[in-house]
């Protein structure tokens, strides 16, 4: 548990080998949207994902891919059937001024002017608000209509419209199928980190 800043993790561990990584949040959004670029393909993103967050050792081993992802999922485990990037509601490259706006209406962070760790960050980036405009365009991007009245209805299928995300890039798979597919690439063991 961490409760204070010495307690955030710098660094993932193989094989009790340690790896320092780049803690900050732009790293980790970087690593999150090659995770679900569906433009990149497959045998580039791991590559990329790991040059965003570290200085990418010669030997690429499984049980270094999964502490990255271990330590981009905050060390928890990944929900099984998570959702697709498309029903998530938000991407980061495409709503970073709607979050830049909500983290400073919320908590008065200047996210251009300051570092975070991608831990920290991430845990305020979940408790947003549904003040925010950034949380309201989420919820009209993820509202049901199915059950909403004809007036209701209208009005929410012209909010998905204008608030929609670009499909051009986005992965029609959950994070686990991503993560399944990324380390299938690699044998487990099969060279020295």
């Amino acid at each position: 548990m961490w409760l204070v800043n010495e307690d955030l993790p710098r660094t993932v561990k193989v094989n009790d080998k340690e790896f320092a990584i780049r803690t900050d949040y732009r790293y980790w959004i970087k690593f999150e949207n090659i995770l679900f670029d569906s433009g990149i393909a497959d045998e580039y993103k791991l590559y990329f994902m790991t040059s965003a967050v570290m200085e990418t050792p010669q030997n690429m081993k499984k049980e270094l891919i999964e502490a990255l992802f271990s330590f981009y999922r905050l060390n928890k485990p990944i929900k099984r059937g998570s959702s697709k990037q498309s029903d998530i509601g938000y991407r980061y490259d495409y709503d970073i001024g709607l979050i830049y706006a909500a983290f400073y209406q919320q908590y008065h962070i200047d996210l251009f002017q300051t570092n975070l760790h991608w831990w920290k960050f991430k845990s305020l980036f979940d408790g947003l608000s549904d003040q925010t405009k950034f949380m309201q365009v989420v919820g009209y991007r993820m509202a049901d209509i199915s059950k909403m009245d004809k007036e209701q209805k209208k009005r929410y299928t012209e909010l998905k419209k204008f608030y929609a995300l670009p499909v051009d890039k986005v992965q029609d798979k959950s994070q686990e199928e991503l993560e399944a597919k990324i380390l299938s690439k690699l044998k487990r063991g099969d060279a020295d980190c």
